[in-house]
Formats: C-alpha cells, structure tokens, sequence
C-alpha cells in the first residue's frame, strides 16, 4: 500500500507523499467497517481548517472520516459531530468515498461528510463524535464506545490542525518486527508530534480492557511505540509471537503547537494480524504544486506473494485521476494525476493503496 500526502498553501500549493504502508497484505487493499448492531465502527478521523482567516477567523471547516461495514443501515450509517461549544450536526450520514475488503472477507465502506461552523469566540474546543460499538473479537476493546476528538484551536495564525491519514484495517504480518508510517504535517508550518490515546480519548467508559497504549498483549510482552519522524509517526512493533487473525485498536493522536496551543488530530483504525508477506510499493513523496499546476506521479505496487493486486485510493481530491486502476499483475504501475486550483490551497494527503 502507497501512501501519498500532498500538502498546498496559497499560491505555492504543497506536497505529496509516499509513505510505504507495510501492513497491507495480498491484494487486500485497506479494509473498513460497520457491521452489526452494537459493533460496527472501525475506523474515524476528524480534520479542521479556516478557510478564510481574514474574512471570517471564527469559521471552521470540519471533515468527518469514518468507516463501517458494507451494507449497514439507519443510524449505523450516521455520526453526530458535536462541534465542542454546546452544539452539534445531529446525525448526518456521509458520502461514500471508498471500499474494501479485509482478510476475513469482511467488506466496508469509508464515508465522509465537511460541515461549516462558526465559534462564538477564539479559544479552544474539542470537537468530537462518540457511538457504540466497537467491533466484537478486538483484543483490548472488544464491543466497547468508540470517541474521535479534534482539539480545535480557534487562534490569529492558526489556520488548521494537523494533517494526516490512515486505512481503516492495517494489516501487520506475524513473525518479527513490522513499523508503519503514517503521513503527518501541519500546513501552518507548526511541529507535529504523535503519542497514543488516553482511555478518555479512547471512548472506553470501562477501565478494565488495556487501551491502546499499549494496543493489547499476546505479543510476547512486546508493546508497539510511536516515534516521531520528519513529516510522519512511525509504528514499530515486536509480532514474534502474535497470532495471526487478531485485530486490535490503534488510536493515534497529532498535536501541534501554536502560539503555546495545542491542536490536534486523531486516528482510531485496527491493526489486523496476517500471515503472508504485505506487498512493496514505491513512488510516493511530497509535492509543491502550483494552481493550475499538474502533478503526475507514478506509483507501483510489487506481491511478495503470487496474485494480482488491486489499487484503490483514499482522500483522492476533486477531478484527479489514478490511471489504470483496478487489478492488474504484479508489479502494478499507476498513474496518479491532478491539477489543482486555487481554492484547493492547502494540505491534502492521498493514499494510493495496493
């Protein structure tokens, strides 16, 4: 799996980035999902920026990213974003904006819905939504609430919070030490950190599973870490001993600092254990893009293991492209394409999955 992360500014649009997604396995590219009633969240995020800083510093965009099973209907469709003063969306279902399928066969669907709020006056919220239930069968947080959180800090210079990006289920392979990047940028030029969730972060009302921090035992007494690294957080983690077809939940935290402020950004995904080796990718990076400026960038994905890949994307933007898609032999080349425009200025991260 190949993740890209672009990041843009007004008038010299910025990057893209590859970072190599060493869990995903065969030609299971990320995996999503909602399934029965009192379990069915798999993954979520929640991203802010202002679009205009002059003319309305108060008004805050806000994008919901969360993934359920396939299928799902009513209210498991849907998520009430409460912006952290009081006030909220109510339930509102987002689009679909990606799908897959993970080593259990399991579909899922990623949804995402961007709402506009404007905040009474500077300061900081927590902007969040909270259901339940998390999937049955996880290893340190089975069937219990699942909480996202955005620190919103509405501040002079502070135009957004961190950026980053996630496949819903990331597959690991058992049997040694696997890392995992994740793409992470501020696009006001602020530091990023990463650390794990705290159980309020979390959503656990029930002290007694172990939270992500660490995510779960049967590992050997090995607990996974996060380390910062330049544009990103590293996942390392020992899997000598782990089995393959546990799952647990990862819930990843991004801070930046503003003006003494902390904003930050979550990322409540599953890790999946598997047993084959996941596939290679390369191609990716980061980007300055002018508006009206075309980036086209080729990506590959080479198996490890006999069988084709399938690539499919996340957080592709507006009017781009990813040529020829699909399944194809390994190794699998495809062409990422987009031409930004000016309202497009700012950070977006695209994740090109094999």
């Amino acid at each position: 799996m190949i993740a890209m992360n672009a990041r843009f500014r007004p008038g010299a649009l910025r990057p893209l980035w590859c970072a190599v997604l060493a869990a995903l396995t065969l030609a299971v590219s990320l995996t999503l999902g909602s399934a029965a009633q009192a379990s069915h969240f798999r993954h979520g995020s929640i991203h802010w920026r202002v679009p205009d800083p002059q003319g309305a510093p108060n008004t805050v965009q806000l994008t919901a990213t969360y993934a359920i099973v396939a299928g799902s209907m009513g209210t498991l469709q849907a998520i009430d974003l409460n912006f952290g003063d009081a006030t909220a969306t109510g339930d509102v279902v987002g689009a679909i904006v990606g799908a897959a399928v993970d080593a259990s066969g399991t579909s899922y669907e990623i949804r995402e819905f961007t709402t506009s709020h404007t905040y009474a006056a500077a300061g900081s919220y927590t902007a969040f939504f909270q259901n339940c239930c998390r999937i049955a069968g996880l290893i340190n947080c089975s069937g219990l609430d699942d909480r996202v959180e955005s620190k919103v800090v509405v501040q002079a210079g502070n135009t957004t919070g961190p950026v980053s990006a996630s496949p819903p289920v990331l597959q690991m392979q058992v049997g040694g030490t696997r890392t995992y990047t994740w793409p992470a940028i501020d696009p006001d030029g602020d530091l990023v950190t990463c650390r794990f969730g705290t159980q309020a972060e979390v959503g656990f009302a029930n002290p007694t599973p172990v939270v992500p921090d660490p995510p779960g035992p049967g590992n050997g007494g090995q607990s996974p870490t996060l380390a910062d690294v330049p544009d990103g957080c590293e996942l390392t983690w020992d899997l000598i001993d782990v089995v393959a077809g546990q799952k647990y939940v990862v819930h990843v935290i991004f801070e930046s600092t503003h003006d003494g402020q902390i904003s930050s950004t979550a990322l409540d995904l599953i890790v999946e254990m598997v047993l084959p080796p996941p596939p290679t990718c390369a191609g990716g990076g980061i980007f300055v893009v002018e508006p009206g400026q075309t980036l086209s960038q080729m990506t590959t994905g080479t198996n490890n293991v006999a069988g084709n890949l399938t690539v499919s994307t996340i957080n592709a933007p507006a009017g781009s492209t990813l040529m020829p898609g699909g399944t194809g032999p390994s190794p699998f080349t495809n062409t990422f394409a987009w031409t930004p425009v000016l309202a497009d200025a700012g950070t977006t991260i695209v994740m090109v999955n094999y």
